[in-house]
């Protein structure tokens, strides 16, 4: 118990608070509370705001970041160009045997040789 008497509060509505066991910053938060019961949810969507906000910003400079989205971009051509030819790896050799058999004839056929 307190040695100081009980005083009634201020207003009917209000709670007697004994301060004595509590810090003066959870009096005030309690206080803050009593006056304003919206505070907490307040609170939580400043904090929801911050956080989007955030994500925002980070989004818009990964956005902006040119040279790294290019290294992206070429990193999954490159991924997909190689899974072509790993996957259709008989086609690509076909295709490259007929490329190399066409530069072969318009070669001879330019030096006049029969």
């Amino acid at each position: 118990m307190s040695n100081h008497p009980e005083v009634p509060p201020v207003s009917p509505d209000r709670p007697f608070v004994d301060g004595a066991a509590r810090s003066s910053d959870d009096l005030r938060a309690e206080v803050r509370q009593q006056d304003d019961p919206g505070l907490e949810d307040a609170l939580a969507t400043v904090e929801d705001t911050r956080a989007e906000l955030g994500d925002t910003t980070a989004e818009l400079a990964r956005r902006l970041d040119v040279p790294a989205r290019l290294r992206d971009q070429g990193a999954l051509a490159r991924d997909t160009v190689s899974d072509a030819v790993r996957t259709h790896a008989g086609l690509v050799a076909g295709v490259a045997a007929v490329l190399v058999t066409a530069l072969v004839v318009r070669r001879v056929r330019a030096h006049g040789q029969p």
